[in-house]
């Protein structure tokens, strides 16, 4: 039986959290909160769960209705996202200072991600960052360097709206997120941090999260500047950064950066998300940016080519 502890209250994505029986320093927290939550977080072993009797998916990890989200780590937890409204969470083992957080990595990424499919939400898989009251957003391939090159700016002067999941309102802003960044070893390495102060991603990824105490954080809704397409190059040696003028690249551009595309499909919401990509590719500039596989020559030129 799991001992019930006092409701904490957070706020991300312009929602407020209550959440029962895991503690998210990661985000911002609502000291004073009388209301009831938009969105609640507890821990309830999966045999209680309602159960769908029909999928429009379903594989060895994950389950989808047209209202509900089962997701399955192996040794680490089970999810279930149900209405966009309630995340329940039924870990493998007994909670532990270890797989703790490696359970918050899943429920910070793809359980939070699929709720904020089903409200509705445009959530595209990158980072935001904002100075001088504008930001601009980076996409991209996984690994390809965004969160590197956010930690990058934000030794610049950039504060951090969201890492990871990046959410756009139909007006072009960004809404402030989940203030955490996760970089591989090489880049902690480089940014010549202390692994040891780290908390590791999960189990067997040598990549660490950068906690919000550590991070330059804006808590605002912000108007987005600029969106920018991440590439790597391993042959050039400079930046180069081109604005995208077609329309039909900027449509693509979004719609191959959604995050979790699967989960937009099977919660029925590539329709709403079509129609809000559309207005967005007629008020926001794109560009395609190119990075060389060189820190230092990022460190010294990136910020003449993105503000």
């Amino acid at each position: 039986m799991v001992k019930r502890n006092k409701i904490n209250y957070y706020s991300a994505f312009d929602l407020i959290i209550g959440s029962q029986d895991i503690n998210l320093p990661e985000l911002k927290t609502e000291k004073k909160w009388d209301s009831i939550p938009d969105v609640e977080f507890l821990i309830k072993n999966k045999k209680n769960w309602i159960k769908d009797k029909s999928f429009s998916y379903e594989d060895d990890y994950l389950k989808i209705s047209k209202d509900n989200l089962y997701l399955h780590i192996p040794e680490v937890a089970d999810y279930y996202v149900s209405n966009g409204e309630r995340i329940f969470i039924s870990p493998i083992k007994e909670l532990n200072k270890n797989n703790n957080s490696y359970i918050k990595t899943y429920l910070l990424g793809s359980a939070i991600g699929a709720l904020l499919i089903q409200r509705g939400r445009l959530l595209l898989h990158g980072n935001a960052l904002e100075k001088e009251g504008e930001a601009i957003v980076c996409l991209g391939d996984s690994g390809v360097g965004k969160s590197t090159l956010a930690y990058l700016l934000m030794q610049k002067g950039w504060k951090l709206i969201s890492d990871d999941l990046v959410a756009i309102d139909n007006n072009g802003y960004t809404l402030p997120g989940i203030p955490r960044i996760k970089l591989w070893e090489d880049a902690v390495n480089f940014f010549n941090l202390e692994k040891k102060s780290l908390i590791q991603v999960a189990k067997g990824f040598e990549k660490y999260t950068i906690s919000k105490n550590k991070l330059r954080i804006s808590c605002s809704r912000t108007k987005v500047k600029k969106v920018f397409l991440l590439n790597r190059s391993f042959s050039q040696k400079n930046i180069e950064c081109k604005q995208i003028i077609s329309e039909k690249e900027c449509f693509k551009s979004l719609i191959n950066n959604y995050y979790r595309p699967l989960f937009v499909k099977y919660l029925l919401s590539e329709y709403s998300h079509f129609l809000l990509v559309n207005k967005l590719i007629k008020i926001l500039p794109f560009y395609n940016i190119y990075l060389p596989n060189n820190l230092d020559c990022l460190s010294k030129n990136i910020e003449e080519y993105i503000f």
